[in-house]
């Protein structure tokens, strides 16, 4: 299975989210992201190994 790693300040700003909504669109998409590394759109130029994956709005 694959690891994630989130990094000390994405984990203090999830921890002090307070909106349910947001919070569980933050969880849909690491759950997505444990089941396929690999979902998302491209980037552009040098950056063409990175995947970019928007957040709906509330």
């Amino acid at each position: 299975m694959t690891r994630l790693i989130i990094l000390p300040p994405a984990a203090r700003y999830l921890k002090k989210l307070k909106e349910k909504p947001l919070k569980d669109k933050f969880q849909a998409a690491i759950d997505q992201l444990l089941m396929d590394p690999y979902f998302g759109e491209p980037k552009t130029g040098d950056l063409s190994c990175i995947k970019n994956r928007s957040m709906p709005q509330p």
